[in-house]
């Protein structure tokens, strides 16, 4: 076979995850972008927890494509964005919202930050303080603190339960 340099393709589509449909590519709304409505409800969690008088950073994570050449099976986080928020115990309870796109429902993980030459609490410390808009370390979720929560659902677990409850 032979390929037609000139070959006119039709209509392009886009596929939404939450609906499990395609749709004409042309009908695409910047904010249905999958990464926009997760960016959009992890900000609105963000002014949730400010309000609250809660520090949180939102930051875009590098790796959260890790699973693709990293095969040792280890709980790695698979989220492109993450608001990481302050613990008053970080050895113990690091938490990290996450947007699932395909329910837009929100969980709460309980992360790590591990590697060669990574050291958990100096690297959450440095996320916290210096802000950078992307996370180059790994993050493993050692546990589901909360999932399935919607937007306020989300803000409100943070502030009750993540800064409360010292007993972890």
């Amino acid at each position: 076979e032979e390929f037609d340099y000139k070959l006119r393709l039709g209509e392009m589509e886009y596929y939404d995850l939450s609906g499990d449909a395609w749709h004409p590519y042309r009908e695409l709304e910047e904010a249905a972008v999958p990464i926009n409505r997760i960016r959009t409800g992890l900000e609105g969690v963000q002014q949730q927890l400010a309000q609250g008088g809660k520090a949180a950073h939102l930051a875009e994570y590098a790796l959260f494509d890790i699973r693709f050449y990293e095969t040792a099976g280890l709980p790695f986080v698979e989220h492109p964005l993450v608001l990481l928020s302050h613990s008053p115990q970080p050895r113990r309870f690091c938490p990290a919202l996450v947007r699932c796109p395909r329910s837009w429902r929100y969980d709460v993980l309980n992360v790590k930050f591990f590697g060669l030459g990574v050291h958990h609490l100096p690297t959450y410390r440095a996320i916290l303080q210096e802000r950078p808009p992307l996370i180059r370390e790994p993050m493993a979720a050692m546990e589901v603190l909360a999932e399935g929560l919607k937007q306020e659902e989300a803000g409100t677990f943070l502030l009750e339960n993540a800064y409360l409850n010292t007993d972890r």
